[in-house]
Protein backbone atom coordinates (compact mmCIF):
# COMPACT_ATOMS: atom_id res chain seq x y z
CA UNK A 1 0.00 0.00 0.00
CA UNK A 2 3.23 2.46 0.71
CA UNK A 3 4.36 1.85 -2.97
CA UNK A 4 1.46 2.32 -4.46
CA UNK A 5 0.84 5.95 -2.54
CA UNK A 6 4.60 6.57 -3.59
CA UNK A 7 3.84 5.83 -7.19
CA UNK A 8 -0.08 7.54 -7.35
CA UNK A 9 -1.59 3.85 -8.38
CA UNK A 10 -4.45 4.49 -7.08
CA UNK A 11 -6.07 0.99 -8.36
CA UNK A 12 -3.00 -0.84 -6.76
CA UNK A 13 -3.82 0.75 -3.81
CA UNK A 14 -7.29 -0.31 -3.97
CA UNK A 15 -6.27 -3.86 -4.79
CA UNK A 16 -4.34 -3.73 -1.07
CA UNK A 17 -7.30 -2.49 0.65
CA UNK A 18 -9.09 -5.60 -0.40
CA UNK A 19 -6.90 -8.09 0.73
CA UNK A 20 -6.25 -6.06 3.39
CA UNK A 21 -9.98 -5.69 4.34
CA UNK A 22 -10.39 -9.31 4.25
CA UNK A 23 -7.27 -10.35 6.64
CA UNK A 24 -9.03 -8.45 9.21
CA UNK A 25 -12.73 -9.47 8.49
CA UNK A 26 -14.42 -12.59 10.61
CA UNK A 27 -17.19 -13.42 9.17
CA UNK A 28 -16.63 -16.99 8.40
CA UNK A 29 -16.85 -20.48 10.45
CA UNK A 30 -13.91 -21.57 8.92
CA UNK A 31 -11.67 -19.00 10.68
CA UNK A 32 -9.90 -20.75 13.69
CA UNK A 33 -9.77 -18.74 16.99
CA UNK A 34 -5.84 -18.43 16.29
CA UNK A 35 -6.65 -16.15 13.57
CA UNK A 36 -9.52 -13.87 15.20
CA UNK A 37 -6.89 -13.28 17.83
CA UNK A 38 -4.43 -12.40 15.30
CA UNK A 39 -6.67 -10.35 13.89
CA UNK A 40 -7.34 -8.41 17.00
CA UNK A 41 -3.29 -8.02 17.83
CA UNK A 42 -2.79 -6.32 14.13
CA UNK A 43 -6.12 -4.17 13.13
CA UNK A 44 -4.55 -1.40 15.58
CA UNK A 45 -1.90 -1.37 13.19
CA UNK A 46 -3.24 -1.74 9.98
CA UNK A 47 -5.72 1.19 11.46
CA UNK A 48 -2.83 3.27 12.04
CA UNK A 49 -0.97 2.78 8.80
CA UNK A 50 -4.87 3.28 6.85
CA UNK A 51 -4.57 7.01 8.36
CA UNK A 52 -1.22 7.35 7.50
CA UNK A 53 -1.82 6.69 3.71
CA UNK A 54 -5.54 8.32 3.14
CA UNK A 55 -6.86 4.66 2.99
CA UNK A 56 -10.71 5.48 4.16
CA UNK A 57 -12.24 2.44 3.43
CA UNK A 58 -9.68 0.53 4.93
CA UNK A 59 -9.68 2.90 8.36
CA UNK A 60 -13.64 2.55 8.71
CA UNK A 61 -13.62 -1.29 8.00
CA UNK A 62 -10.83 -1.33 10.89
CA UNK A 63 -12.84 1.13 13.04
CA UNK A 64 -15.88 -1.00 12.90
CA UNK A 65 -13.70 -4.01 13.45
CA UNK A 66 -12.45 -2.12 16.62
CA UNK A 67 -16.32 -1.32 18.10
CA UNK A 68 -16.91 -4.77 17.75
CA UNK A 69 -13.95 -6.40 19.02
CA UNK A 70 -12.83 -3.25 21.63
CA UNK A 71 -12.63 -5.12 24.75
CA UNK A 72 -10.15 -7.91 23.30
CA UNK A 73 -8.31 -5.17 21.22
CA UNK A 74 -7.52 -2.64 24.56
CA UNK A 75 -5.90 -5.83 25.86
CA UNK A 76 -3.47 -5.33 22.91
CA UNK A 77 0.36 -4.03 23.31
CA UNK A 78 -0.97 -2.25 19.78
CA UNK A 79 -3.95 -0.40 21.80
CA UNK A 80 -1.33 1.54 23.53
CA UNK A 81 0.05 2.66 19.59
CA UNK A 82 -3.18 5.17 19.39
CA UNK A 83 -1.59 7.30 22.28
CA UNK A 84 0.66 8.64 19.57
CA UNK A 85 -3.17 9.39 17.02
CA UNK A 86 -5.40 10.80 19.61
CA UNK A 87 -7.04 12.01 16.68
CA UNK A 88 -8.05 8.09 15.94
CA UNK A 89 -8.50 7.70 19.68
CA UNK A 90 -10.98 10.49 19.61
CA UNK A 91 -12.50 8.52 16.72
CA UNK A 92 -13.19 5.74 18.11
CA UNK A 93 -14.63 7.01 21.38
CA UNK A 94 -16.75 8.94 19.89
CA UNK A 95 -18.26 5.86 17.53
CA UNK A 96 -19.04 4.24 20.38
Amino acid sequence: MVVSEQYLLGRLKSLCQDQIRKSISVRSVSYCRIKNHMQVENVVSIFLAAKRHSAEILKDICLAYILEHLEAVKLERGFQELKQEPDLLMEIILSQ
